[in-house]
């Protein structure tokens, strides 16, 4: 069970948590990990700085510095993401306490990983929204700011699913590279993974995308409900013959 290092060059500082999330991890956070630092004469690049990890409460990973021998790193970016050789990430270390409900789909490491649906077919979505009050009843509001970017991306998704069966004739243009980067900010919200270790997990494949993007949209869902409809009405159908 382990999770990604990182090292960050010199002149930047992050020597705490408010450090990191202006430093651009913000998206490593969740309520059960906790901030290390350890600064290093020399890191990855061959320059000084800070390695950093977000470890989960409770969990035993790597020692977080850098361990030049017993580590691997990858420069993604400009970015240095660490993998501790004896002990690499897992999706034990990289679940968030909160999950957002969904449908848990195989990746190519053979774990199931949960894609949060982000817009029913419907349209209807489940995630978080705002409540509020007309005066007279309580309705659902707008989708709260954590998940808006999530919300609007799998509408453009379920748009896209509509226009292939000739229901849609939105001009909304979505490429190939939207479409993937739609399945690493749907992966991310429930995992504290973002596009570059969703690569380095080797997750993510041209096979198992179109999976992950349908998952979003509770194509999965609407499948399981046409089949027990049919069976239903194939129960139905028996019971009315004589």
């Amino acid at each position: 069970m382990s999770y990604f290092l990182y090292f960050v060059e010199d002149p930047v500082k992050v020597q705490t948590a408010a450090d990191a999330e202006k430093a651009g991890f913000g998206y490593l956070m969740d309520d059960n990990v906790v901030f290390h630092p350890r600064a290093a004469n020399k890191g990855p690049g061959g320059k000084p700085g800070t390695t950093i990890a977000f470890v989960p409460k409770g969990m035993k990973g790597p020692t977080v510095g850098y361990f030049k021998d017993a580590q691997e790193w990858h420069n993604i970016g400009g970015r240095w993401y660490g993998i501790d050789k004896a002990n690499p990430p897992s999706i034990t270390g990289l679940t968030r306490t909160k999950q957002m409900p969904g449908h848990d789909i195989k990746l190519a490491d053979g774990n199931l990983w949960r894609v949060p649906v982000g817009r029913a077919m419907s349209g209807v979505t489940p995630l978080p929204c705002a409540l509020t009050w007309d005066g007279a009843e309580w309705t659902p509001g707008d989708v709260l700011p954590k998940y808006k970017e999530l919300y609007a991306a799998a509408g453009q998704i379920r748009d896209l699913l509509f226009r292939a069966a000739g229901e849609s004739e939105s001009g909304i243009e979505i490429t190939y590279q939207d479409e993937l980067n739609t399945a690493a900010l749907a992966l991310g919200i429930n995992y504290r993974v973002g596009p570059a270790e969703i690569s380095l997990l080797g997750i993510l494949t041209t096979e198992n995308e179109a999976e992950v993007l349908q998952a979003l949209v509770d194509v999965p869902g609407l499948l399981e409900l046409k089949k027990k409809l049919d069976s239903d009405m194939s129960i139905s159908t028996l019971g009315d013959e004589d």
